[in-house]
């Protein structure tokens, strides 16, 4: 199957509630696909439950490849279709005009990452 358009989550869909739940729906709406950033401030279960959409999750390598292996399980099991292999870093850069500017989107983002390093903190040491 031939996409001609997809919707590529990023963080910042987390300024809007549950914008990744939206996105999905929207995908679904227009038939096509959505892919779901790890750090997207709605859990995989939440996304996969609000539509049919076609899914795919995008996936940092970690060092600790157990913490890979286990979100690659969570997305499949709940129909996401292919993973997107991202491998540069995780971790946001010094972004000097949001320091500047006082501006700080990254709280709900950090609840989700901190939900999957409390689900599957035992993987981490």
């Amino acid at each position: 199957m031939i996409f001609k358009l997809c919707n590529i989550s990023t963080s910042l869909v987390s300024m809007l509630i549950s914008g990744e739940v939206a996105t999905a729906r929207a995908a679904a709406s227009c038939n096509t696909l959505m892919v779901l950033s790890f750090s997207a401030s709605c859990k995989i279960e939440e996304v996969a439950s609000s539509c049919n959409a076609i899914r795919f999750y995008q996936l940092y390598v970690f060092k600790n490849r157990d913490i890979s292996a286990t979100l690659v399980r969570r997305a499949e099991s709940h129909g996401f279709k292919a993973i997107v292999l991202t491998v540069d870093t995780p971790m946001l850069g010094r972004r000097e005009a949001d320091i500047r500017n006082k501006y700080n989107f990254i709280f709900k983002v950090l609840l989700n990452i901190l939900y999957n390093i409390m689900l599957f903190s035992f993987y981490i040491y």
